[in-house]
C-alpha cells in the first residue's frame, strides 16, 4: 500500500511497433527505487504483436490498445486518465536507470518553483551497449531559445498542475512536440538540470535518427520558433530574433538533405545565410553540415567499427 507522503508519480508509455524493445522498457520502470507509481502502456495500434504481448501483465499495470492515432494523442491520452502529482513518459524503446524516478521526485519536492526536472543520459545502440553520455546543458530559458533545439532527452518529469493548465502536446508537432511543450512549460516555472545519468536512449534503425522526415516534419522547428518570437515581447529574446530564425532554417536545411530534398535545402541554407551570414563561421553550423551530410553512413560506420574491435576483444 503507498505511503500518504508519497507522491504518485505516473510514467506513461505510448508503443506503436516497440518490438522487441518494450520488455525492456517496462521491466525498467517496473525496476524503480520509488514505489507509488503508475505505469500506463498505450499499445497504438501496433502491428508487430505489442498487444498480444502486453497480456502477460495483466494485473501487474495498467495497458490499453487503440486504432494507431499517434505518439502525441497517444501520449495526452495517457496522461488525461492518470492519477499521478508528478508525470513523465518514456519511448518504448528508451530506459530509465533504477533511481531516476527516485531522484527527479526528490528534486521537484526540494525545489518548489520548479516545474519540470531533466537529467543526463546515456546512448546506446540496439542491443543496450553503450555508445557515449550526453551531458545536457543546466537549465536557461534563453539558451532553451536561442540555440532552437530540445535539449532535454529520456527522464524528464513534470507537475501535473502543467497539464491540467496547458494541455497535453500539441499534435500538429510531430517531430518535436516535446520541445513545443518545453516552451509553453517555461513560462510557468523554470527547469532544473539533475547532473545524473538517470535514462537510456536507444539509437537504431527505427529511430528518429535514421528516419527521413516529411516536408512538414523537416520544417516544424523553424515554424515554431516564428510562431514563438512572433507573440513573445521578450526584448532580449527579439534583438536575438535573426540568429534565432536563421537556426531554425539550417535546421530546416539538415533535416530536408538528410531526407533527399536536396533543392529544398540548399532554399533553406540560402535563407540561413541571409538571416545571420557569421553563423556560418560557427563550430554548431560546421557540425550541423556534417551531420546532414554523414549521418546515416557515420552510424554505420561506427555500428561496424564497435562489433569489429568487439570481435577482435572475444
Amino acid at each position: 500500500m503507498r505511503n500518504n507522503k508519497q507522491p504518485l508519480v505516473s510514467i506513461v508509455v505510448p508503443a506503436y511497433n516497440g518490438m522487441p524493445y518494450l520488455e525492456a522498457a517496462i521491466d525498467s520502470i517496473l525496476a524503480q527505487t520509488y514505489p507509488a507509481i503508475e505505469l500506463i502502456v498505450l499499445d497504438d495500434g501496433s502491428t508487430d504483436g505489442t498487444a498480444e504481448f502486453l497480456q502477460q501483465y495483466r494485473g501487474k499495470f495498467y495497458f490499453d490498445s487503440h486504432e494507431n492515432m499517434g505518439q502525441v494523442r497517444t501520449l495526452n491520452k495517457g496522461w488525461a486518465i492518470s492519477k499521478g502529482e508528478i508525470l513523465s513518459y518514456l519511448s518504448a524503446d528508451d530506459l530509465l536507470s533504477p533511481n531516476a524516478v527516485e531522484e527527479s521526485l526528490a528534486c521537484l519536492r526540494a525545489n518548489p518553483q520548479v516545474v519540470l526536472s531533466y537529467p543526463d543520459n546515456y546512448l546506446i545502440d540496439d542491443k543496450s551497449r553503450y555508445i557515449r553520455t550526453y551531458t545536457a546543458p543546466d537549465y536557461d530559458f534563453h539558451d532553451l531559445i536561442a540555440n532552437a533545439a530540445c535539449r532535454i532527452g529520456v527522464g524528464a518529469f513534470f507537475r501535473r498542475q502543467l497539464f491540467e493548465v496547458l494541455g497535453g502536446w500539441d499534435d500538429s508537432y510531430h517531430m518535436i512536440p516535446d520541445y513545443e511543450y518545453q516552451l509553453r512549460a517555461a513560462k510557468m516555472g523554470s527547469f532544473i538540470h539533475i547532473p545524473k545519468v538517470l535514462g537510456s536512449y536507444r539509437i537504431h534503425k527505427g529511430s528518429a535518427s535514421y528516419a527521413a522526415m516529411t516536408f512538414d516534419g523537416a520544417e516544424e522547428t523553424s515554424r515554431l520558433l516564428l510562431s514563438f518570437l512572433s507573440s513573445t515581447e521578450d526584448k532580449s529574446l527579439l534583438t536575438m530574433k535573426n540568429v534565432i530564425l536563421a537556426q531554425g532554417y539550417l535546421l530546416a536545411a539538415r533535416n530536408h538533405w538528410r531526407s533527399g530534398r536536396y533543392c529544398i535545402a540548399i532554399k533553406r541554407f540560402s535563407l540561413f545565410m541571409r538571416k545571420e551570414p557569421k553563423l556560418l563561421f560557427s563550430s554548431k553550423t560546421y557540425r550541423l553540415i556534417i551531420n546532414a551530410v554523414l549521418n546515416r553512413a557515420a552510424h554505420r560506420v561506427l555500428s561496424l567499427s564497435r562489433n569489429f574491435f568487439r570481435r577482435l576483444a572475444g
